[in-house]
């Protein structure tokens, strides 16, 4: 069963226990940790317990990108919903780089602002966008 599919059931049912799954579970090939994969698939329980565990927020996979980058651009395989803007603020909260240059990941953007404006063409976009602008007024205070 691929990892997202087990996600999609365990969070579904009663959540995932984060602590087994870090031990079963590390880094892929590429560098995805599980709170990467629960970004991803917008995993809102997922990214809510692995933060808990003291899970990194601003760990980066062998592209140099966040867990923040892949919530903004990832599509999922589901219909978009107030998750992905909720796992947005989670990460934030948490500490997660807003301005963080995902030029050395992707060289078609670089921060997240710019990643909003030229690759979500969704609803969230905006909500999204009202989010960073929050967290950066915050910076210049």
């Amino acid at each position: 069963m691929p990892f997202y599919e087990y996600i999609f059931a365990q969070e579904s049912r009663y959540g995932v226990d984060q602590t087994l799954l870090r031990l079963l579970l590390p880094a892929d090939r590429h560098g995805l940790s599980p709170m990467h994969e629960a970004c991803i698939f917008h995993q809102l329980r997922t990214v809510k317990e692995l933060v808990k565990e003291g899970e990194k927020v601003d760990e980066k996979d062998k592209f140099g990108r966040t867990p923040l980058y892949y919530v903004v651009v990832s599509q999922s395989i589901r219909p978009l919903d107030e998750k992905r803007t909720r796992i947005v603020r989670l990460l934030l909260d948490q500490g997660a780089d807003i301005n963080q240059n995902f030029s050395e990941c992707d060289y078609s953007v670089e921060n997240p602002l710019v990643t909003l404006a030229f690759r979500l063409r969704d609803s969230r976009r905006d909500e999204i966008f009202k989010i960073f602008l929050e967290y950066a007024a915050k910076l210049l205070v």
